[in-house]
């Protein structure tokens, strides 16, 4: 696990000593899966979230990296970070991080050729489906019997129904 040391002045060479009491209350396999849901559920299925570095300052707090893939590149790069506070494991600032994420997407996605991302306008005739006979269907006939039947017959046999 990688931790931060946010906001602590350091010399750049020299003999330091580091004291902070620090809670941690979820762990970041929790933090992730969290900010990942959010991003499913309210960014955009193209974004996911990466491993996440316990960030020790003010407070304390797991900073999730977000990547973004498309299904035709995989994963392209990241486009940003979401906090999840480390004691109480609440997402901070979830509507301006939101924003900056779908900002930098759109100027990552714009950066990347568009011929890679471009649909086949054709499907090889390998993979279309071929006409074949449909599977025989199991009905009930008037005795309530089960009958097996081409699935032809039973559209017609129900035919007038609901109408």
């Amino acid at each position: 696990m990688d931790v931060i040391l946010n906001h602590y002045p350091i010399s750049p060479i020299g003999t330091f000593e580091i004291r902070r009491t620090v809670t941690v209350a979820i762990s970041a396999e929790y933090a992730r899966r969290q900010v990942h849901r959010w991003l499913l559920l309210e960014v955009s299925h193209m974004m996911g979230a990466d491993e996440p570095t316990l960030v020790v300052g003010e407070s304390t707090c797991w900073r999730v990296p977000v990547h973004l893939s498309t299904p035709q590149a995989g994963v392209i790069g990241q486009v940003g970070v979401i906090d999840v506070d480390a004691a109480g494991g609440e997402m901070i600032d979830l509507l301006v991080q939101k924003e900056m994420l779908e900002q930098r997407a759109r100027a990552l996605m714009s950066t990347l050729p568009q011929k890679a991302f471009r649909p086949h306008s054709i499907v090889p005739t390998a993979y279309l489906p071929h006409p074949s006979q449909r599977a025989p269907q199991l009905v009930l006939n008037d005795d309530d019997e089960p009958v097996l039947t081409s699935s032809l017959l039973v559209t017609r046999q129900f035919e007038g129904i609901g109408q």
